[in-house]
C-alpha cells in the first residue's frame, strides 16, 4: 500500500520497542482479583469521588420521584369542583386521633349513596343544617386518589353547598 519506507505513518510501524518497566505489569491476578499496578492515591480518590456522585445523583432522583408520587396521590386532587345533589343521610364526626366530619348523601335521582368527607367545621354545620331540615343540597366536592388521616376516610372531600 506505501511505496516507500517514508510514506508510512510512523505510529502504525514502529519499530523500536517500548521501554518498559520490569517491576509493573498491566495483568490481572485472578487469584486476588487485583491488578498488578495498585492505583495511584489520586486516581483512586478521583473514583471514590465518583461513585460518591453517582450514588448522591441516584438518591436525588428517587427522592424527587417519591416526593411527586406523594404529592400526586395524596395532595392534588384529580377532580376539582366535582357537584352531586341530593339529600344527606348522615353526618358524623369520627376519628381517633384526628377528628373528622363523614358524611353520606342519597342522589336525587338515583338510589345510590356516597361517602364523603368534610374539609371544616362551618361546611359541617350547614350540611348538617340540611340533613335535619331534609331539604336537597349540592355538595360541591374534591376527589383525592389517596386519603390522609387529617382530611377524612373518604377520598371525596366537599368543599361548599348551594
Amino acid at each position: 500500500m506505501y511505496p516507500t519506507e517514508t510514506d508510512r505513518p510512523d505510529d502504525l510501524f514502529d519499530d523500536e520497542e517500548p521501554t518498559a518497566d520490569p517491576t509493573t505489569s498491566d495483568t490481572i491476578d485472578f487469584r486476588t482479583g487485583d491488578t498488578a499496578t495498585p492505583l495511584s492515591p489520586d486516581r483512586r480518590h478521583h473514583r471514590k469521588h465518583r461513585t460518591r456522585c453517582v450514588i448522591t445523583w441516584i438518591v436525588l432522583i428517587a427522592g424527587v420521584a417519591l416526593g411527586m408520587t406523594v404529592y400526586l396521590r395524596y395532595c392534588s386532587p384529580y377532580a376539582v369542583e366535582a357537584q352531586i345533589t341530593g339529600r344527606i343521610t348522615s353526618l358524623e364526626k369520627r376519628g381517633l386521633i384526628f377528628k373528622t366530619y363523614e358524611g353520606s348523601i342519597r342522589q336525587a335521582d338515583t338510589d345510590s349513596v356516597m361517602t364523603f368527607s368534610v374539609e371544616s367545621e362551618a361546611l359541617a354545620r350547614v350540611i348538617a343544617d340540611a340533613e335535619a331540615d331534609g331539604r336537597p343540597v349540592t355538595l360541591i366536592y374534591e376527589k383525592y386518589y389517596g386519603t390522609l388521616p387529617w382530611r377524612g376516610e373518604s377520598l371525596r372531600v366537599a368543599t361548599a353547598t348551594r
